[in-house]
């Protein structure tokens, strides 16, 4: 063996004189320092590589058969097999005792520039494969490894899965070294299974904890059976630690339990407002009790404008990442309100102020569903606001406002602005009645908008509820458009 080790060197060059110093006395420290393999170890570590290797040597066999129909990938593959033969080749030639050394030398100049970059494979996979005995070596020389490189050898350290590397792997963890984080994360997970949950948690509630590390240490808390990073997460952002949007990036909304939901539900409600619907329609699919179904009141608004094809609004559709939440045409949290709430949960939502004419007329016809008196819509008072526009050069010419009862034709006068010309005398009956073929939302519909004097024509007008519609008209030779828009709030009984 020694005469062979001193072939090695001679045929590796004069450049590799001091990394062979160095990994010969680690090869006599590390033992002493952090106790070496025993001889039946580094001995099955031994054969677990050659197995890899041999496997290796099988597969650029049948590459090299192919080759003829790989074109440019050929010489690639030739590349490859090349780069296995050489380590082949070196681990034949070292002793069980020096491979640790030997291969982490491979993995440190692999990822520090070092002599021997580039001739052997990447080493990552074989030190895995080797296992516990390269830990230490690895260990000792980690500071060696550029800072931008070491989640390489974290990962690896993870990878072994031996618990000799968590003093180093939780100390880059608590360091929040935002470019070694995930790999630490990755690392104690790997190692401690369930039980790097302790140490995972424990970095979420620390004190100096920095943002930016929540979504790599969450991302592996989430691999666990019973991972408790719900509630955490949602009091830093409530508390204003981290953004909401990291909610978002953290993804899992199915998995949020009930009670964490349910404890921060006037957080969510005012996320909602701010115009996170997404995420938090997401999270709160999870309630369904009626005691906090109820206080879903503020939101109401938004998922009927969203049934029913309104616009203008802050709620937009469930995104993908509720894709297991969402379905054409329907939206579960209203699906959930509906099926939850009782007769007198509903009485309570009517005598709460309405926060529009969606919700009002929604909540009427629900009462009626679930056992109470009929809506009388005939009750029902629209506030309506008719404008004249030029349309050729977009200028309001004049309008008007005022009440007007459910299914009462009325007759009112619009004065035109800084003009003494006769006002334009309009005639129309608004009716309170379900769109055709609009998913059933309420419109105000006029039969015949008639404007009487000066023009003499007429048309018909169907106004979502708080919204507008409006036609053209020729008077004179100038085209002009009417619009009505619904304005107002709903009844407060």
């Amino acid at each position: 063996m020694p005469g062979e080790f001193a072939s090695w060197i001679v045929n590796n060059g004069d450049n590799l004189h001091k990394r062979v110093i160095q990994y010969l006395l680690a090869a006599l420290l590390i033992p002493c320092l952090l106790g070496a393999g025993s001889p039946d170890d580094l001995n099955l570590a031994s054969e677990r590589l050659q197995a890899r290797i041999e496997q290796d040597k099988k597969e650029c066999v049948k590459g090299r058969v192919l080759s003829v129909f790989l074109g440019s990938w050929g010489s690639f593959l030739s590349e490859i097999c090349k780069a296995r033969k050489n380590l082949a080749h070196l681990v034949k030639r070292t002793s069980p005792e020096e491979l640790p050394d030997v291969l982490v030398n491979i993995f440190i100049d692999e990822y520090s520039g070092g002599p021997t970059r580039g001739q052997y494979p990447p080493i990552k996979d074989y030190l895995q494969v080797f296992g516990e005995p390269a830990v230490a070596p690895l260990i000792s020389r980690y500071e060696e490894v550029r800072e931008f490189n070491r989640k390489y050898a974290l990962s690896t350290l993870g990878e072994i899965g031996s618990e000799k590397a968590l003093p180093l792997v939780r100390s880059e963890l608590m360091t929040q070294n935002l470019s070694t984080i995930s790999s630490a994360a990755y690392a104690i997970r790997m190692i401690r299974k369930e039980e790097a949950k302790e140490d995972l948690l424990l970095l979420l509630h620390a004190p100096e904890l920095d943002p930016k590390a929540v979504v790599p240490v969450v991302r592996q808390l989430s691999y666990l059976e019973n991972p408790e990073w719900y509630d955490i997460v949602l009091d830093l952002a409530q508390e204003g630690k981290i953004n909401f949007q990291t909610i978002t990036d953290l993804g899992s909304f199915s998995q949020y339990p009930e009670t964490v939901v349910t404890a921060h539900l006037d957080y969510l409600l005012a996320q909602w407002s701010l115009g996170n619907s997404d995420t938090v329609a997401c999270l709160l699919f999870q309630i369904h009790e009626r005691t906090y179904i109820k206080q879903l009141f503020p939101i109401l608004e938004d998922l009927l404008r969203a049934k029913y094809l309104y616009t203008g609004k802050r709620y937009s559709p469930l995104t993908a990442r509720c894709r297991n939440f969402n379905h054409p045409r329907r939206h579960p949290l209203l699906d959930r309100i509906e099926n939850t709430l009782t007769l007198a949960d509903i009485e309570e939502w009517i005598h709460k102020p309405s926060p529009g004419w969606v919700s009002f007329l929604y909540l009427q016809e629900f009462y009626q569903k679930k056992g109470g008196p009929p809506f009388d819509a005939g009750k029902i008072v629209f506030r309506l606001k008719v404008s004249v526009y030029d349309d050729a050069n977009d200028i309001l010419l004049g309008e008007v406002s005022g009440d007007f009862p459910n299914d009462v034709p009325r007759n009112i006068k619009l004065q035109l602005d800084n003009s003494d010309d006769k006002p334009y005398r309009i005639s129309l009956t608004p009716r309170l009645q379900k769109a055709v073929n609009q998913n059933d939302r309420w419109t105000i519909y006029i039969p015949v908008f008639m404007i009487d004097l000066p023009v003499g024509c007429g048309f018909p007008l169907e106004i979502p509820m708080e919204s507008r519609d409006y036609d053209r008209t020729s008077d004179s030779g100038k085209i002009t458009r009417w619009e009505v828009r619904h304005i107002g709030p709903p009844p407060t009984k």
